[in-house]
């Protein structure tokens, strides 16, 4: 079985929930850029037939070596699948570590949830107001430079934290 999911923890999730041994089950993701032909404005690659592309409904564009991505959790299976998956010497399928996809598939559930849920892009998120409702100070120094007044080591009850600036260099 291979899970091609977004998800954390969702192999041994699906390993507990469907009986199926740890040999059995292999993470997999795509990595293919698909997209609807009439939709894109996109330049079209020189390597690309434009006559045939122009009557397709969808193209893709492998965004790696290989525009399928299995886990070595068992390296023997996986290895099987790649070699038939890909066949006549086109790599269709590649292996990588199973920590590596498993963050790839982590990564994903967020981002699209972002979209699916309609969120408001980053650069429209206006910074939370300080606590009392007092504003957020504006920014008087770079983020790269550091203040000359250091407290007392004999005040300091923590540790020093870093400190980030919220603000942009421009």
């Amino acid at each position: 079985m291979i899970l091609a999911v977004v998800g954390i923890g969702v192999r041994s999730w699906f390993i507990e929930q469907s009986g199926l041994s740890e040999d059995q089950v292999l993470l997999g993701i795509t990595n293919t850029f698909i997209h609807e032909v009439s939709a894109a404005n996109l330049p079209v690659d020189p390597a690309v037939d434009a006559e045939l592309l122009s009557q397709a409904d969808y193209a893709y564009r492998h965004l790696g070596p290989a525009g399928f991505i299995i886990d070595d959790s068992v390296p023997e299976l996986a290895e099987k699948f790649a070699k038939i998956y890909s066949g006549q010497g086109v790599p269709a399928a590649t292996v990588s570590p199973a920590e590596e996809v498993a963050v790839g598939v982590a990564i994903l559930a967020p981002l699209l949830a972002w979209g699916l849920l309609d969120w408001k892009p980053l650069t429209d998120i206006e910074p939370p107001t300080r606590p009392g409702g007092s504003e957020p100070r504006p920014c008087e120094r770079s983020s790269n430079s550091r203040s000359s007044a250091k407290p007392e080591r004999a005040q300091r009850s923590r540790p020093r934290r870093k400190r980030f600036s919220t603000c942009s260099s421009s």
